[in-house]
């Protein structure tokens, strides 16, 4: 700027347009004047400081194609939130079969399902998440949460380790793949949307930010959209989410961003969850809502109604057999909840089985195998012929029968359970109002309530 100004001044007199040569001290208030205005830009902003690497970039307001506002530009350097830098991994085990257990700095062990909260800002809906499987990778990586504090383990299937598929043109996971802490999809609740039941495990989640993670990670992250995906007649709900920390943050705040910022993502990711089980020989996944991806106002109920299925489990209101709720920060819980010194001996327990067991393994086949002959060497189920009676047919048994034989992908079956569930209600509050009524105007009643439901409905 300096030399610009005094540039400027030497081209003039070249050109006579100053005729009388500046004296020091009109040399020295030209300099003054520029290192004024350099120093004003940079404390405003405008100025970058060439060749020192610092971002200084300004907030401001980033439209869509249609005029919307998007988002806010990322400071340089985004602030750690949300503690999630406060949990570190415990490797056990081997080579062959590593596990990984959750410690909080300063704590000690934790199960990482139940005492990793699920909120790191309720107000601003900031949560956490758990990295499973990080984007690119084959490896079948899960929280094993029916063993004691839930260690990250690859996932076996008759002994094997568990690989995905690479579908082209996918290389792996397309995300940074893994799940929400305290949440649980119940087995044993209908969706009244979907009409699916829950799979029984935590949400999953999908990472989209621009940062490949590490197994084990925890991250801050905000939602963005729910794709409903029905996996052999159960709801696996898979939530769109992305780091808070990531440079593209403040750009997507909802479904319509990622289709603007990151074009062909939802479209990809639907593609995969519908074929990555197809090599396995498998049918493709089929969907709720039509197949498209919800938006993040309704991914937020989801999350709300998984997180008090999740406060359900782990009070003992519901038992599943997947899931031990072994904690140690939980107070509601009981006798579920155990010492951090009982907890690292649980730890200490399973790594010396472990090494006692590959020790004592036989050495594995290295022949290849055929994931299809797997899949077709399963053996017929057995049936315990001791039950003394068979179950009484009530018509939610009758509803979950249908509904594992024949998932679906419309909202039939959906609207039509909605407004059964609609007439049984309003014959219950008959029933109760009117204690004395004989049974057959009931009976009327009640009829006349269903046939107006699925006469409504356009499907009966």
């Amino acid at each position: 700027e300096e030399e610009k100004v005094v540039e400027g001044r030497g081209k003039e007199r070249e050109s006579g347009t100053v005729h009388q040569e500046p004296c020091e001290g009109e040399r020295g208030r030209v300099a003054k004047e520029g290192r004024q205005r350099v120093q004003k830009r940079r404390n405003t902003g405008d100025l970058c400081a060439e060749g020192s690497g610092a971002k200084m970039a300004k907030t401001s307001e980033n439209h869509g194609a249609d005029g919307s506002t998007v988002g806010a530009a990322a400071p340089s350097e985004a602030p750690v939130v949300g503690g999630a830098e406060d949990y570190e991994l415990v490797e056990a085990g081997n080579t062959e079969n590593t596990r990984l257990y959750f410690s909080k700095k300063g704590y000690g062990a934790i199960n990482p399902l139940h005492d990793i909260p699920l909120y790191v800002d309720r107000e601003k809906k900031i949560f956490n998440m758990i990295v499973e499987i990080p984007r690119w990778t084959n490896a079948k990586m899960e929280l094993c949460t029916k063993d004691p504090l839930a260690p990250i383990v690859q996932d076996e299937k008759k002994g094997k380790k568990r690989y995905v598929h690479n579908v082209y043109p996918y290389k792996g996971y397309i995300w940074n793949y893994g799940c929400f802490p305290q949440t649980w999809e119940d087995p044993t609740q209908v969706h009244m949307e979907t009409g699916a039941l829950g799979d029984g495990d935590p949400l999953d989640v999908c990472e989209v930010g621009s940062k490949v993670a590490h197994s084990g990670e925890v991250k801050p992250v905000k939602v963005i959209g729910v794709l409903g995906m029905i996996d052999e007649g159960e709801m696996d709900w898979k939530i769109l989410v992305i780091d808070v920390r990531d440079q593209m943050a403040p750009y997507i705040n909802d479904v319509e961003d990622l289709y603007h910022v990151m074009p062909g993502l939802v479209h990809a990711t639907f593609s995969w969850f519908r074929t990555y089980k197809v090599p396995d020989g498998k049918a493709l996944n089929m969907f709720a809502f039509r197949e498209q991806v919800q938006k993040k106002e309704y991914a937020l109920e989801i999350i709300e109604e998984c997180y008090h299925s999740w406060r359900s489990l782990v009070a003992g209101k519901v038992a599943h057999k997947n899931h031990n709720v072994l904690n140690t920060t939980l107070d509601f819980t009981g006798k579920m909840q155990i010492s951090v010194e009982e907890a690292q001996n649980i730890i200490t327990q399973n790594t010396s089985k472990n090494a006692t067991s590959s020790s004592s393994a036989e050495k594995p086949s290295m022949r290849r195998t055929s994931s299809m002959l797997d899949m077709t060497d399963i053996p017929p189920p057995k049936f315990d012929d001791t039950v003394a009676e068979k179950p009484m047919m009530t018509i939610k048994r009758y509803c979950t029968q249908l509904q594992r034989r024949f998932p679906h992908g419309s909202n039939d079956l959906s609207l039509l359970i909605t407004e059964i569930g609609i007439a049984f209600k309003c014959v219950s509050a008959y029933i109760t109002d009117h204690p004395h009524e004989d049974l057959s105007s009931l009976t009327a009643f009640a009829n006349a309530q269903i046939h107006a439901s699925l006469a409504s409905t356009g499907l009966c």
